[in-house]
């Protein structure tokens, strides 16, 4: 099983997300936003929702600069996915808005 540390990712320009996962997991997976709210004055987030395509997101929490996401279920060999969007607080600005996705890629393990 992976470790909690193995399980959080930096979001980054471009950058796309594909973890394994077993159809029985349920497991958590930290995002973290530091990198894209400093080019953003040190925004900090407000708000996430999640939209999720074959898995289940059961929980969601966040802080100033990290989204934690609690997923479980899937179909293996289906390819499962989880757009995770926030809002920031505005620091020096309007809200912005940063969508991220997240995919799964099931399979018995």
């Amino acid at each position: 099983m992976a470790t909690a540390a193995e399980r959080t990712f930096e979001v980054l320009a471009g950058g796309k997300a594909t973890i394994e996962r077993d159809p029985n997991d349920e497991l958590d997976y930290t995002l973290g936003w530091s990198t894209f709210l400093a080019r953003s004055g040190n925004d900090t987030i407000a708000s996430v929702n999640v939209a999720a395509t074959d898995v289940e997101v059961y929980d969601t929490t966040h802080n100033d600069t990290t989204v934690t996401i609690w997923v479980r279920g899937g179909t293996a060999s289906v390819r499962g996915s989880a757009r995770v969007r926030i809002v920031t607080n505005g620091v020096g600005a309007q809200p912005r808005t940063k969508d991220c996705t997240v995919y799964f890629k099931t399979k018995e393990q």
